[in-house]
Order: structure tokens, then sequence, then C-alpha cells
């Protein structure tokens, strides 16, 4: 009996040091998301305390570690239907079921309710978003990834088909993003595209189907070689765009601006080292009938012989670029003729 005895109290110790290493975890990220948003104004639960508490939660925090979300995604998921507005807070670190080999996975319909959500990795053992993180959360409208500060790739298919995402905050210092970036998140108005100043490769789809995209600053881009195809296909939102950042590109894909058709400016002046560009260029690009303007570069064949295509002749620009595209710069005067494709 004394052993029994001896092995229960052995036990519940061990219990009660579990919750309280839990606790003390729960206690550090709140600390640092604090730290880190300190004008952020609500309570803060457990999912341990949550269950005392009977209203008010839908505009509270909910604090997880990344083995809660992995082990209690269903009862995560009850209390989000009841309180949609709550807004997660999740540590993640290696071995808490989301992170393996310094890879952050976060699959489709793990927690399918979540709206608002902010990421840490207190550990700073996270290094790589891996595929298909949160695509096809259609609820998802909020997420803050500015507190991933070691992460340097993003994997294929990041947020794909996330159409209720209108507000993102990407990781601080990423350097390679791959295929399908965004592609589909059709409430996303603005982007802020600073954390991507060091990305030299960009893959296809590269925010595809944004299609109420209206404001968009490319010049952090500025260390981008080559560009993926369909790049900005259907942001048919975007009236101006520069593209003056990229002065180092030399290849453009198939697809380029593809039915961009709000486009009335386009500064194409940064294009002088580009060597080789894929048909499909420009197309759909109604927009520059009547009140556009092209910027070009000092003269390039390879650009010239792509824009006769993409504004034949009969049309004011295209005309233009026949006539005049010389060296140095060209603002071709205003199109009074469709921009045929």
């Amino acid at each position: 009996m004394k052993k029994i005895h001896m092995l229960s109290i052995l036990f519940l110790m061990a219990f009660s040091a579990s919750f309280s290493f839990a606790d003390e975890r729960h206690d550090i990220i709140i600390g640092n998301y604090k730290e880190t948003h300190p004008q952020v104004e609500g309570s803060f639960y457990t999912l341990n305390e949550i269950g005392s508490v009977n209203d008010g939660l839908n505009n509270a925090y909910l604090v997880l570690t990344g083995q809660e979300l992995h082990d209690k995604n269903n009862r995560i998921n009850e209390l989000l239907q009841n309180s949609p507005n709550m807004h997660i807070i999740l540590d993640v670190q290696e071995g808490d079921g989301l992170v393996e080999n310094a890879s952050l996975s976060l699959g489709q319909n793990l927690v399918e309710n979540i709206r608002k959500l902010t990421i840490l990795n207190i550990a700073q053992d996270v290094q790589i978003i891996g595929d298909d993180f949160l695509s096809r959360y259609i609820r998802l409208s909020d997420l803050d990834l500015t507190l991933l500060s070691q992460v340097r790739r993003i994997g294929s298919y990041f947020l794909y088909g996330c159409n209720g995402l209108a507000h993102i905050d990407l990781p601080p210092s990423v350097t390679h993003i791959k295929d399908s970036f965004l592609e589909g998140c059709a409430s996303l108005t603005r982007l802020d595209l600073i954390p991507l100043s060091q990305v030299i490769h960009i893959g296809a789809c590269f925010l595809k189907d944004c299609t109420e995209l209206i404001d968009l600053d490319l010049s952090p881009l500025r260390q981008v070689v080559q560009i993926g195809v369909l790049f900005l296909t259907n942001c048919s939102k975007l009236t101006n765009l520069d593209l003056s950042s990229l002065s180092q590109l030399t290849q453009i894909k198939q697809g380029f601006l593809l039915n961009c058709s709000g486009l009335t400016g386009l500064d194409l002046s940064a294009f002088r080292l580009v060597i080789q560009i894929e048909q499909i260029f420009l197309y759909g690009c109604t927009g520059f009938a009547g009140l556009g303007q092209l910027i070009l570069p000092a003269y390039n064949p390879i650009l010239k012989a792509s824009l006769e295509v993409t504004f034949p002749q009969g049309t004011a620009i295209g005309d233009d670029i026949r006539e005049n595209y010389t060296e140095g710069y060209r603002l071709p005067s205003k199109n009074t003729k469709n921009a045929q494709n």
C-alpha cells in the first residue's frame, strides 16, 4: 500500500509540474505579446481558464501553444463558432506537433474557424513556413506573422485561397518565396512588401487573383532577378504600378500583368536588363485605352518587340513605339484608340 501511495504522490507531482510548466509558458506568451503590441487592450485566457467564463469572449484573446492547437482543435473550433471574433495568440516551437526540422506546418482544416490569428515563435527555432500554410482558411481575416523573426523561406501555396483575408503582416526577413504566394486572396486591398526586400526569386502566380488589391508598392523588390508566370494576374483594381525598382530583372514569364484591366499607367523604365520576355505580355491591360501612359527604358529591342505585339499597329501607343522608341526615355502620347492585345 505504501508503494502504491508513493506512486500516486509522484504521479500527482508530475501532473502538477506539467500544469505549472504550461502556465509558465502561457505567461511568457502573454508577456511577449503585450511587449510587442503595447496598444492592445483586452482579456487574455488559456483553454483551462475559458471554461469558467460565460460571456465576453468575442473580443478576447485565447492564448495557445502549438501542442494545444494540434491536440485540441475540435474544442477550439467549437469555441470559435460561438465567439467568432476571439483573437488567437499562438506560440509554436519544435516538438509541439506543428514544427519539425525548423519548418512550421499549419495545414488545411486544423482549426478552420480561425478569423484573427497572431503566431509567435519565442524559442526562435522556426526558419521555414511549409507548403500549404493555412491554405483555404476561408474564414481567416487577420493574420500577424511579424514575430516569426527567424523565418527566411515561405513555401508554395502560402495562404492560397484565403478569400476572406483582409489584413496580413508578413515575417520581417524573408529571402525566398515559392509558387502561389497569397494567390486567390480576393479580399486583400493592400499589402506591405517591405519584408520581401531580400527576395531574389519570386515563384509563379505571385498575388494572382487578388481582385480587390488597389494599393501595391513594389519598391522593396529591388533584388528580384526573376519572376514566375502569371505575375499579378487578374489584379484588375490596380490603376498605377511603379515597376522602377525591378532594375535587376532579366526574365519576364508568361502572363505578366495578365488582365490587369484597371491599369492606366505603367512605368517600365527599369527594364534595361531584360533579355527574355515570353508571350502574353500585358494581355488584357485595356485600361491603357484613352488615358494610358507607358514609361519605357532606354532602348531595349527585346522589350520593343514584345510591346509591338502587345499594342499592334493602329493604336496610338503601338504606333508611337514603332516610330519613336529610340535611345532614352519615352512617354507616349495619350492613346485615343483601343489597346488591342
